[in-house]
């Protein structure tokens, strides 16, 4: 009998062929939009969704020369390519009315061209830190509280930025639940959040850098936004009929975007494990 292969909260509506890729992958809560080429030494800012709070703010600080610090903020709608040429990388801190936030990360921009795919996702769907309609409960000091990651206006503020590969959003989920970011289509490349809430000063708290599950090329079977040797295993497995994926891991495991899924693939991810 076959085993099935399914990601975690994935949910699929589309059907494939056996052994091709849909050009589109669309399941009900998984939509691809669009692509875009996002060049080495750029980072791309990008907004969505309304009442983002605008003291909210991302720092990189040059890596080869720590005293060059540079600030980004959102704009509605806002789109932008943003030149970063440093060989030495960049540390990534976030901001929130002036506190200083919790993701620090080291970034090397020079290696994150290529191709992005911009991206519709029921945020639940691909990360249990998530409520159904998008936001998160916390408890700060004494009080719980269901944060929507915007200026709430009665003291309670929140953030939610996602990165991935050169692509920074900057998002507020819709009602539903659904927010719209850009993803790298290069394998193993991560599509992480970072979050923050305040309730009052010197209150905070959220999470860093946590992966979206499911969304890395390569990832074929969802265990938290990694590539593994099982994954190219399994695309082996699959070749030969003892295993199925589903639509979303038929994604992943196209990992040369050549519309097929072959023995290549499964040899790109070992050779890229090697060298990571």
């Amino acid at each position: 009998m076959k085993k099935i292969i399914s990601i975690a909260l994935c949910a699929v509506m589309a059907f494939i062929s056996a052994f091709s890729v849909s050009a589109t992958t669309e399941t009900n809560n998984f939509t691809v939009l669009g692509t875009i080429n996002i060049p080495d030494d750029t980072v791309r800012l990008y907004t969505y969704g309304s009442g983002i709070d605008p003291t909210v703010r991302v720092k990189l600080k040059d890596l080869a020369d720590s005293s060059v610090e540079t600030f980004y903020f959102p704009e509605q709608g806002q789109v932008e390519y943003i030149k970063l040429p440093s060989t030495a990388g960049y540390e990534m801190w976030t901001h929130i009315r002036g506190l200083g936030g919790l993701y620090s990360y080291n970034i090397n921009f020079n290696n994150t061209g290529g191709t992005y795919e911009k991206i519709r996702i029921k945020l639940s769907d691909f990360s249990s830190y998530f409520n159904e309609d998008g936001t998160h409960t916390s408890t700060l000091g004494n009080e719980t509280h269901t944060y929507n990651f915007t200026d709430e206006g009665d003291g309670h503020s929140s953030y939610l930025i996602f990165v991935s590969g050169g692509a920074i959003t900057f998002a507020v989920p819709d009602k539903n639940g659904m927010v719209e970011i850009y993803v790298s289509t290069a394998l193993g490349e991560r599509a992480c959040y970072t979050t923050d809430f305040i309730s009052d000063p010197g209150i905070g708290g959220g999470i860093a850098c946590a992966a979206l599950k499911g969304l890395t090329i390569g990832e074929v079977i969802c265990k938290g936004g990694f590539v593994s040797i099982v994954d190219a295993t399994l695309i082996q497995k699959y070749l030969v009929g003892s295993y199925e994926f589903d639509d979303m891991a038929k994604r992943n495991a196209d990992v040369n975007h050549d519309g097929k899924i072959n023995i290549v693939d499964s040899t790109e991810i070992q050779k890229y494990l090697v060298n990571t």
